[in-house]
């Protein structure tokens, strides 16, 4: 009797292990997915200010780089050139 309990306990082990290092087979790529358009990216740049990165269409240019809004390009560039 014991000898069948471990027969069948060993038999389900061998399934067990047969079934879960089985694996389905892999699906061929789509040639869809290949040929997709990707969508038109856009450069990013830092603030020279406080570092945030924002698309170049976005950007605030100035003499110091392109920055993030218009205050941050009026902190970091003064308006009027330093008196001689």
């Amino acid at each position: 009797m014991l000898l069948r309990v471990l027969l069948v306990l060993a038999a389900l082990v061998v399934l067990f292990v047969w079934w879960s290092r089985r694996r389905p087979p892999a699906a061929p790529p789509s040639p869809h997915a290949a040929s997709a358009p990707q969508p038109d990216r856009e450069a990013m740049v830092r603030c020279p200010h406080c570092g945030v990165h924002t698309p170049v269409s976005m950007g605030w240019p100035g003499r110091g780089g392109t920055y993030c809004s218009a205050e941050h390009r009026a902190i970091h560039e003064p308006t009027e050139p330093p008196a001689p």
